[in-house]
């Protein structure tokens, strides 16, 4: 698919974004985890 110089742009901007967004919500989730777990990553097996 052939687009014009400013659509590649965009298009580029556009998926560079939806991966640092994405980037950033998983290092969120994984924040998060850690607060919530500490350095465990299984939940103890007598806590349901």
């Amino acid at each position: 698919m052939k687009l014009s110089g400013k659509h590649n742009d965009i298009l580029e901007h556009s998926t560079a974004h939806n991966r640092r967004t994405k980037r950033a919500e998983a290092q969120a989730r994984l924040e998060h985890h850690l607060e919530l777990f500490g350095v465990n990553w299984e939940v103890p097996k007598d806590k349901p």
